[in-house]
């Protein structure tokens, strides 16, 4: 017997309604994640600097840099490696440069400085170059490192939220991780391809292959 078509129409209903509940929980989830990376990107600046209206900074005066970013970053005052040159080789390295070569810094790499390969990490230099927008699109050191060790419940979320550039980074640090022997949950890995939109196990597994090669012929 054809069921009634309003205890029909009431079901179709209820499962759009639950629907758009559950749509509406992920959305406020994904805010609430944004909003707490935003605050402790702001933790990650300098503690001492007050926060001016009229932010004036010396030339001379030493600003932190954070490398965001597993492999070696150089950091140039110039094109084409001229002038001098800034070198971070791991993830978290921090030095301290003084702002005249910050700026020259800021003007040779906009795309390192946009992509998030690098962090400023003064606030009274973030709020002089207007950079606080940018810095809320991208994840802080300890998020980063969050989503590295794979069993956070929100990693997944945290990937989604930032740039393809950092995601790339991310990545990157992940299969490094991996070729130095630490162990990943290849479900994770799974969920993050989908993200990126290719195998990170099948790459994994090629670079280890090459890198077998090499120490063959070196032998």
């Amino acid at each position: 017997m054809a069921r009634p078509k309003k205890i029909v129409e009431n079901a179709d209903e209820d499962t759009t309604v639950v629907s758009l509940q559950n749509q509406l929980a992920e959305m406020t989830r994904q805010l609430e994640l944004l909003q707490k990376n935003n605050v402790e990107v702001s933790n990650e600046y300098d503690e001492d600097i007050d926060i001016e209206t009229n932010i004036k900074v010396a030339a001379d005066d030493y600003i932190k840099v954070m490398s965001l970013i597993g492999n070696k970053l150089n950091l140039s005052t110039a094109l084409k490696g001229r002038g001098k040159t800034y070198s971070f080789r791991k993830f978290g390295e921090v030095k301290r440069i003084m702002y005249g070569d910050l700026l020259a810094i800021m003007e040779t790499h906009p795309n390192f400085l946009e992509q998030g390969k690098f962090i400023i990490m003064s606030q009274k230099v973030v709020q002089r170059h207007d950079l606080q927008d940018l810095y809320s699109r991208l994840l802080n050191k300890k998020k980063i490192e969050d989503i590295l060790e794979g069993n956070e419940s929100d990693a997944i979320n945290l990937f989604k939220l930032t740039s393809k550039s950092q995601q790339e980074s991310i990545v990157r640090l992940i299969i490094d991780e991996v070729l130095a022997g630490k162990k990943v949950d290849l479900n994770f890995l799974d969920r993050l391809s989908r993200e990126v939109g290719y195998n990170i196990a099948g790459r994994i597994e090629d670079m280890k292959f090459i890198k077998n090669l090499d120490e063959e012929k070196n032998k």
